[in-house]
């Protein structure tokens, strides 16, 4: 469960919701066949696509790899 109030800034709790929302499309994605490619402009997206890849990693036996670039 979310508790909203432990956020001051409500554009944080925005966040948080997008990347569970992003965390579940990539995980039914990858259970589905699909290599996800996710571009994003800041680190932020990454929580997201990175919970959902090793989510759909774990239940279909699979490591994790992860590129990061500068």
């Amino acid at each position: 469960m979310i508790d909203v109030n432990q956020w001051k800034n409500p554009n944080e709790f925005n966040l948080w919701r997008l990347c569970q929302k992003l965390s579940k499309c990539i995980e039914n994605l990858s259970q589905n066949g699909f290599v996800p490619l996710i571009l994003g402009g800041d680190h932020s997206i990454a929580v997201g696509s990175i919970i959902g890849t090793q989510r759909a990693s774990i239940n279909n036996g699979n490591d994790l790899s992860l590129v990061r670039f500068y």
